[in-house]
């Protein structure tokens, strides 16, 4: 199947179109909230591990750069 990535802009794009009466500033500050991550719980299993932490630098990069498809 295709894997398809997208950037921050276009999934915030995606959020407005399907909330049009939502903020979006509302979703972009929901994939920033981190403070109920339990890191003890077992990971989904990934064809390439990443740690938590490797996923929240990921998340805030793609937030400082919108344009940028990770």
């Amino acid at each position: 199947y295709l894997l398809q990535y997208f950037s921050m802009q276009q999934m915030i794009e995606f959020f407005t179109q399907k909330y049009s009466y939502s903020n979006p500033m509302i979703a972009l500050k929901a994939v920033n909230y981190f403070d109920e991550i339990d890191e003890n719980i077992d990971p989904p299993k990934l064809r390439h591990p990443i740690t938590v932490k490797q996923i929240k630098t990921r998340i805030q990069d793609a937030t400082k750069n919108p344009f940028k498809i990770f």
